[in-house]
């Protein structure tokens, strides 16, 4: 004879299902630094981007730099100095090339952020370039 006592037992308790962690926002970038692109698109030649803390920006333009020991008439270094500030998920430059000097190709007024700035496919890179 076979007794069922499984139908008399009380169930098993069904765990609670586990809390979700509450999602994370990305950390926000960190867009002051010293950042180089090699040259990209229209523009033939490295370009160096010093972002301060404060909002002074700096764009050196690497046209033709001297070599080291050589004695030249330019330094092939067009500097240009202006301001940043960061706008939503994107930092606004306000820069101009000043009078004087060869014309810089492609200055960005907006740069986002892919990993690093960037202007459009341009993707800066940390440190400075040479």
């Amino acid at each position: 004879m076979l007794i069922l006592i499984a139908a008399c037992s009380k169930p098993a308790p069904v765990p609670e299902p586990a809390a979700a962690e509450p999602a994370r926002e990305a950390p926000a970038p960190s867009w002051a630094g010293e950042w180089h692109s090699a040259s990209c698109g229209e523009r033939t030649y490295p370009r160096n981007l010093i972002l301060q803390d404060g909002g002074a920006a700096t764009l050196e333009e690497l046209i033709s730099p001297c070599p080291p020991g050589a004695q030249c008439v330019w330094s092939g270094v067009h500097v240009i100095e202006g301001t940043w500030s960061v706008d939503g998920d994107t930092v606004k430059l306000d820069v101009s090339a000043p009078s004087g000097g060869p014309p810089a190709i492609g200055l960005p007024s907006v740069l986002t952020w892919k990993g690093a700035p960037a202007q459009g496919d341009c993707v800066y890179e940390a440190g400075l370039a040479k």
